[in-house]
């Protein structure tokens, strides 16, 4: 069953939509893209098929960010491999 990811709100869904549309490097803004979607509430089998990745991808990116919320976003998406 997809599962919904709960992202703690540092940000909110408009400013990862900023994060996201600013974006010049295409695998960071996909991954912001990710993370806006989830701020949305959506089902992570929803974001993989709109994204093309995998939902352990996901699971792992969202995950990074629940533990890690409070440093820079940009040195989290650089962690996450995906």
């Amino acid at each position: 069953m997809p599962k919904r990811i709960n992202l703690e709100p540092h940000f909110s869904a408009e400013e990862f939509f900023n994060f996201y549309r600013q974006a010049s490097d295409p695998i960071e803004r996909t991954r912001y893209q990710i993370i806006w979607l989830l701020a949305q509430g959506r089902l992570t089998e929803d974001v993989a098929k709109v994204t093309g990745y995998c939902r352990n991808s996901i699971y792992r990116l969202g995950a990074t960010l629940l533990v890690r919320g409070g440093v820079e976003l940009r040195q989290v998406l650089e962690e996450v491999e995906g």
